[in-house]
């Protein structure tokens, strides 16, 4: 640089300035340049790559089937790729077998298929790759691409560049008038920083300001982009970190998973997990590369290879079902097989999940050994059971002849006795003392209430058994409860106790006279029973269901609410000590509740203990033999 000796100091910083300028334009310029052409051609080069795959793809049948006006069609369906001109598909001999040509470029042909992937010129592009079927090359596809949008993107780059360049040379050049030694320096060590940026991508270098001029803006603004640039480098790092933890995260999940897991492609093991390895009994060398259908039981070949080859054609089937799966020494495993379409390696591929349930299927052999065994014990179970009910109904039918039976042989007895005893108070026989008189009275009440005990034992027999018929005819009910009213008089007054009925109309039922009569004077005679002072009241309503109902209401003692349930049960009285107040078997509810389901109506109770107790029935106007099926009695 001695010719700059002659040159002031001034004009010397001017030329350095405008030359370290120029350099570093220039290097950016070039490198920028370099940079956009080769991002361009590497973007013509992967889209055409992806156009000449996917209609070799596309072709594979056609040349499978020597279908040349398919294959033409399949060519003619790059019209839409504005840059794509001309496109050929040759078979394996290197024939012609179907071209495309876009207007104006039908003059050049392409007779064989060229010996490189890539054939550049100054206008086009062409690429060429062999149409791979099964691992065989059953032809060729060609395409040649317009380069005209690229060379102008290039010119357009290069026009920037250049105006970049000029823009920055005249910038250089007014500020180097204007620059003195104070401002020399920092610019020295701005483009010392930026080299050494350059030099090493260390985006987190920054020069430093000195200035609050102009150059002190250009540090700030290097400091900007080297901001920005270093942000995108962070996010670029962050993600190629997040990639590189999600490929550990499946990686392990995969190679750590209790199930064999491969990936099967073109028939063979591509990857498999240590699981799986296991399974096998065999090393990874051993599996990858190698047809899955040498690790299937024989039996079970057609199976899985049909489920494979329907899943690799795209049809929808099911990916769960079991199989046998074989080990490397030929030991059958029983195997359950989850398997799904993946693509590896840009291919299409089978990721199958593989578990071992031989287990699982041993337990349910056993299982099924234990229920098919439980099913016999079951049978003979029931079998005896059947024998036992059978033994059941017949004492239960013997124990019902029993007390029909004695239930008659105590009544004659029990009659004459009556009979006799009544005779003796009316004196016939002669006269008695007031002693004699209270005697046989107590004689006569006893022999009484045995005989209604033995009367209702003999009615709930007959009901059980089923022999119990009944006298269905059309009476007035209305009658019926003045007749009871009647018959209960006297013992009402006894205990002076109000007994009434509500005045109704004529109301006339078909059922049985006796039966109906039978139940209200029980509940009638109970509220009597258990009530010491107030009324008993007897009350008729017609129901909107072609019902009617007898109520029948006490003051008495009531019922505990917890022993309400006990009132339809056999023997069952709410004062079951030895000294009880009231007299009773407790059978007369429990014949009642018999005597409404042969009669088809129900009974309802409703008692505050100490307050009264409600008693009512309903019946149908007309009994029905069809409506057979017993009521709920509701407490």
């Amino acid at each position: 640089m001695k010719y700059l000796n002659r040159y002031s100091i001034k004009q010397k910083l001017i030329i350095l300035q405008l030359a370290a300028t120029f350099a570093i334009l220039l290097f950016y310029s070039i490198f920028y340049l370099i940079r956009d052409s080769r991002f361009y051609l590497a973007s013509i080069q992967r889209e055409l790559s992806s156009i000449t795959e996917l209609t070799g793809f596309s072709s594979v049948s056609t040349l499978h089937f020597y279908d040349k006006g398919a294959a033409k069609n399949i060519l003619s369906t790059l019209e839409v790729e504005k840059q794509v001109v001309n496109a050929w598909i040759h078979d394996a001999d290197g024939e012609l077998f179907a071209e495309y040509s876009k207007t104006g470029y039908q003059n050049f042909k392409l007779d064989s298929p060229p010996n490189k992937t890539f054939m550049q010129d100054k206008n086009f592009l062409i690429m060429s790759k062999p149409i791979v079927y099964e691992n065989e090359t059953i032809g060729f596809i060609s395409i040649r691409y317009d380069m005209k949008t690229y060379n102008e993107l290039i010119f357009k780059s290069k026009i920037a560049t250049l105006y970049i360049f000029l823009v920055g040379m005249a910038a250089s050049w007014i500020l180097a008038l204007f620059t003195q030694k104070t401002i020399s320096n920092p610019i020295r060590k701005l483009l010392k920083t930026m080299k050494k940026i350059s030099t090493t991508d260390d985006y987190s270098l920054r020069p430093v300001k000195e200035r609050d001029d102009e150059i002190g803006s250009l540090s700030d603004g290097i400091c900007e982009m080297l901001d920005q640039i270093q942000i995108h480098d962070s996010e670029k790092n962050q993600a190629h970190i997040a990639l590189h933890e999600s490929e550990e995260k499946y990686r392990n999940l995969i190679e750590r998973a209790n199930d064999g897991i491969t990936i099967l492609q073109d028939g063979v093991f591509r990857y498999v997990n240590p699981s799986l390895v296991e399974m096998a009994d065999c090393s990874e060398k051993e599996l990858i590369g190698v047809p899955f259908i040498n690790f299937i039981s024989e039996d079970e070949i057609p199976k899985v290879m049909e489920f494979y080859k329907k899943r690799m054609s795209g049809e929808k089937i099911s990916s769960i079902y079991e199989t046998r799966f074989k080990t490397y020494n030929g030991e059958i495993i029983d195997a359950e097989v989850n398997a799904g379409f993946v693509t590896y390696q840009g291919k299409p591929a089978d990721l199958v999940f593989i578990r071992n349930i031989s287990e699982r299927k041993q337990i349910e052999k056993e299982l099924k050994k234990h229920r098919d065994h439980l099913e016999e014990m079951v049978t003979e179970r029931t079998a005896e059971l059947e024998v036992a009910n059978e033994r059941l109904l017949e004492l239960d039918r013997m124990k019902s002849m029993f007390l029909a039976s004695m239930s008659h042989e105590l009544r004659t007895p029990l009659n004459s006795i009556i009979g006799f005893t009544g005779i003796l108070l009316m004196e016939m026989a002669g006269e008695l003392n007031p002693e004699q008189k209270k005697q046989l009275n107590m004689v006569k009440s006893s022999s009484k209430h045995l005989l209604e005990l033995i009367n209702d034992i003999l009615d709930i027999s007959k009901i059980e058994s089923g022999k119990v018929k009944l006298d269905i005819e059309k009476f007035n009910l209305t009658d019926v409860v003045h007749q009871v009213l009647k018959e209960l008089q006297p013992l009402a007054e006894r205990k002076e106790l109000l007994l009434s009925v509500n005045d109704v109309d004529k109301i006339n039922i078909e059922s049985d006279r006796r039966r109906v009569k039978q139940i209200l004077m029980n509940l009638a005679g109970n509220s009597i029973k258990f009530t010491d002072n107030g009324s008993v009241t007897i009350n008729i309503a017609l129901l909107k269901n072609k019902n009617v109902s007898i109520m029948v209401k006490d003051t008495g003692i009531g019922i505990k609410e917890d022993e309400i349930k006990k009132l339809f049960q056999p023997f069952q009285q709410m004062d079951m000590t030895s000294t009880k107040k009231y007299e009773g078997t407790g059978l007369g509810l429990y014949l009642s509740k018999k005597i409404m389901t042969l009669l088809h109506g129900e009974i309802f109770v409703n008692s505050k203990y100490g307050q009264g107790s409600e008693f009512t029935f309903t019946l149908p106007f007309k009994w029905d033999e069809e409506n057979g099926n017993e009521k709920n009695f509701n407490y």
